[in-house]
This record gives C-alpha cells, sequence and structure tokens, in this order.
C-alpha cells in the first residue's frame, strides 16, 4: 500500500511539474524562434517523447521492476531531450529553408542533425548501459532502462517525424511572427559571441558556475 501510494503521488507531482514547465518552455521558445508554429513544434515533439516513453515503461512493467520515481524522470528527460534535439532540426531548417526550397533544406537538415544527435544520444545509451554494468542495483536497471527509450524516442522523433512535420509546414513555419529583436538584444547577441572567442573568459564562467554548484553540497 504505502508503495502504490508514494507512485501515485510521484506520478501526480511529475504530471503537474511537467504542465507547469510547459508554458515557460513555449515563452522560452518563443524568444529563440520568434515564431509560434517554430516555438510549437519542439514543444509538440518533446510532449510526444514523454507520452510514448511512458507508455512503453507501462507495457515493460510486466518483465521490469521499476523504481516509483521513474515517472517524473520520463517526463523530465523526455521534454529535456525531446526538445532539446527537435530544437537542433527546427534551427537548421530556418537557415537552410532561406537558402532553397523546402526539400532540400529538409535533406540537408536531416544529415546535420543526424551528425550530432546519433553520437550525443548513442553516448547517453552506452552511459546507461555500462552503469548497470558497473554498479548493477534495482533503482540503476530501472532508471537506465528509462533513459534508454527516452533516448531512442528523442532520436528517432527528431531525425524522422520532426523533419517530415517541418516538410510539411514549408513557409508556415515562420507565420504569426514576432517583432524582430530590439538594437539591445543584439548588442547582447554580440557580446556573447565576442565571449565565445576568448578561452580564458569561459573558462573562467565554467570555474564560477562549478562553484555556485558545490555549494549544494555543503
Amino acid at each position: 500500500l504505502l508503495v502504490e501510494t508514494l507512485r501515485d503521488s510521484s506520478a501526480a507531482t511529475s504530471k503537474i511539474g511537467n504542465l507547469a514547465s510547459l508554458p515557460v518552455l513555449l515563452l522560452v521558445l518563443l524568444f529563440v524562434f520568434r515564431s509560434v508554429p517554430a516555438a510549437l513544434t519542439p514543444l509538440v515533439a518533446g510532449g510526444t517523447v514523454v507520452a510514448g516513453a511512458r507508455g512503453i515503461v507501462a507495457i515493460l512493467s510486466g518483465t521490469v521492476q521499476f523504481d516509483f520515481l521513474i515517472g517524473g524522470l520520463v517526463g523530465m528527460m523526455g521534454l529535456a531531450l525531446g526538445v532539446d534535439y527537435s530544437l537542433l532540426v527546427v534551427s537548421r531548417f530556418r537557415e537552410e529553408r532561406e537558402k532553397g526550397d523546402a526539400v532540400s533544406a529538409v535533406e540537408v537538415t536531416v544529415g546535420a542533425a543526424a551528425r550530432s544527435i546519433v553520437p550525443a544520444g548513442s553516448a547517453l545509451i552506452l552511459a546507461m548501459i555500462l552503469a548497470q554494468v558497473v554498479f548493477p542495483s534495482l533503482l540503476i536497471e530501472s532508471v537506465g532502462v528509462a533513459l534508454v527509450v527516452v533516448t531512442l524516442l528523442s532520436m528517432t522523433s527528431a531525425i524522422c517525424i520532426v523533419p517530415a512535420f517541418l516538410m510539411l509546414l514549408g513557409s508556415r513555419l515562420d507565420r504569426w511572427s514576432l517583432p524582430a529583436p530590439a538594437p539591445s538584444q543584439r548588442l547582447r547577441l554580440r557580446w556573447s559571441r565576442s565571449i565565445s572567442q576568448r578561452p580564458r573568459a569561459v573558462i573562467a564562467i565554467l570555474f564560477g558556475v562549478l562553484l555556485l554548484a558545490g555549494l549544494a553540497f555543503n
């Protein structure tokens, strides 16, 4: 009874957290893409990955004993990977769409995205497999299986489904666009590019972030 209560509570909390994060994600994507369809595409892809991963985990629950926290993990990582991988595809498609037709843009986008997404996803899957070998336990096994499912769905969505959806949208991807960024925003972008070209500054920023993160262990 206690385990069932914890599982139900975790699932309810995860659902509330995912729903609360969607408006925030949408605002961030609108700020990045400045177009409603372009911002919604990664968000829909991430939601689809979460729903699909939870369905597969439910099917596998008959053979794999999942920890009660897996529901929250699937929701969090599904949105993170699903949105992140799809964001790369949408960004590249918009760049290529300005150079030519939608068909050529999709072909170039899929090739470029696969070269980035497949190695990243494969590395994460390999890390989960190695973690189960080095630290065999019920928790690590359930987390590993769930993350492998999420990663595979995210990769498939970004490489196969999102490009097909972008092909259907075509020029409509930039409908309902927001106004162009103000000069001050462009100045911040130039400042960011300038910082990225200075390795010492980047190392100093990373060191500061790691120092602040280390305070969490105190």
